[in-house]
């Protein structure tokens, strides 16, 4: 079992059809695609909000356009970086 991991960043949905995905985008400009019941939870309610998530990484990034893979467990709301 893989252990959990937790990332900040803001949500968004990121592409076009057919090809969008929800993402979530850290301060440093980190991209992990979001997956899981939770991330559509997320997508739903809190895009462009800052979110802590919990989960762990399905597949690492594979170059441009394949970014690693996130399955979100819980998340929480946070405040933005200053």
């Amino acid at each position: 079992m893989a252990c959990e991991e937790s990332l900040e960043g803001r949500v968004s949905v990121v592409g076009n059809e057919p090809f969008a995905y929800l993402a979530l985008t850290t301060e440093e400009g980190r991209q992990v695609a979001l997956v899981g019941e939770k991330a559509e939870e997320l997508g739903a309610e809190y895009q462009g909000r800052w979110v802590r998530i919990y989960g762990s990484i399905e597949r690492e990034e594979e170059g441009p356009g394949r970014p690693a893979r996130f399955s979100v467990e819980r998340f929480e709301a946070i405040e933005p970086p200053e």
